[in-house]
């Protein structure tokens, strides 16, 4: 597990959600409207095609990768050389319903969203 030492906005707000020194709520206000990055296999064209985003399967759920830096890609650079950055809410939209969400894996600060917690927070935060 690599030690993430924040070095931008959101990464900030997410040592202070682990820390205890910010409510949820306001992590997620900050979260969908940052970039995020998602590391693909092949290259991504400007029509979306050739998107093959790194993921990994927690108890049979299929769990999209996002990182809250690009640097953090590099973990998994070697086997996914492309990288989509999307805002926060866009990457959490094109999420299937059956998927969830795992932040910064690999890394000490970050956490896994169900697929049952990304249809909360597109209702609770009304994306649509």
């Amino acid at each position: 597990m690599e030690k993430l030492t924040p070095n931008n906005q959101l990464e900030e707000y997410l040592s202070n959600l682990l820390s205890n020194n910010l409510k949820l709520i306001d992590f997620f206000r900050f979260f969908l409207t940052a970039n995020v990055y998602i590391p693909s296999a092949s290259e991504i064209k400007l029509d979306g095609t050739g998107f093959s985003p790194l993921v990994f399967n927690k108890n049979k759920v299929e769990m999209i990768a996002i990182f809250t830096s690009i640097n953090r890609t590099a973990l998994y650079s070697e086997e996914f050389p492309y990288c989509l950055s999307i805002q926060g809410k866009e990457a959490i939209k094109r999420i299937q319903s059956s998927s969830g969400l795992v932040l910064n894996p690999g890394y000490d600060k970050g956490f896994d969203i169900s697929p049952e917690g990304l249809s909360k927070i597109i209702r609770d935060f009304s994306i649509s």
